[in-house]
């Protein structure tokens, strides 16, 4: 089965290497008709994944709205209630931040993974025919020659607030349960289940999203 794979990825690999090499090879020859027609097919699958980026982005735009929305709603409602019954409906807050913290961050690397495609892949076929930078990668070397951060700040603030929100809820059962004295074993289990699932689901986010490779 390991055999397999390895000869299924070889044969990907050397036909991704055919396909560079005829690329390479019309960017360089005098035939204008087969750069016209290279031009056209870039250009097409350049309409196709900018339009992913617009959908991921309107997306990522509605999960920020839906979550400011609903963590503002349980936050509300703890604070307009009885606070020894309702301080345990922000052990739900959490979750939210985390569901949407996920959706919102993963969106954000996969516009990375596809701007990082346009770039290597369409972009530099198009500059080598017409001797033009395109505004991708144009955006990408002045990002990197100024140190500008600007998407790395908007993934940061989402990825902080999932750990504040947490830490600040599970803080303040814990705390408001503490200052009371309402300890008792149903709530000691439920405090402890809810901290351990939420503060192992925020690792594993930062373990999948933002570990070395």
């Amino acid at each position: 089965m390991a055999d397999n794979k390895d000869h299924q990825y070889d044969n990907l690999r050397t036909t991704e290497d055919e396909r560079t090499k005829t690329i390479e090879e019309i960017c360089k020859g005098d035939d204008w008709e087969k750069k016209q027609a290279l031009i056209s097919h870039i250009e097409a699958i350049q309409d196709d994944v900018r339009g992913e980026i617009k959908q991921r982005i309107n997306q990522r735009d509605s999960f920020a709205i839906q979550y400011l929305v609903s963590v503002g709603a349980v936050i509300t409602t703890v604070l307009s209630t009885n606070l020894d019954v309702s301080i345990y409906f922000l052990l739900v807050a959490p979750l939210l931040a985390i569901f949407y913290s996920t959706q919102i961050l993963y969106s954000y690397s996969m516009t990375d993974k596809i701007s990082k495609y346009i770039i290597d892949k369409l972009d530099k076929p198009l500059e080598k025919i017409l001797g033009t930078e395109e505004w991708e990668s144009y955006s990408w070397r002045t990002k990197q020659k100024t140190k500008t951060r600007s998407t790395g700040i908007r993934k940061d603030f989402f990825r902080g607030a999932m750990w504040v929100i947490t830490l600040l809820c599970l803080g303040a059962v814990i705390g408001y349960i503490s200052i009371t004295g309402a300890w008792e074993i149903w709530n000691i289990i439920l405090v402890v289940l809810a901290s351990a699932l939420e503060l192992r689901l925020c690792l594993k986010i930062e373990n999948s999203l933002y570990k070395k490779k």
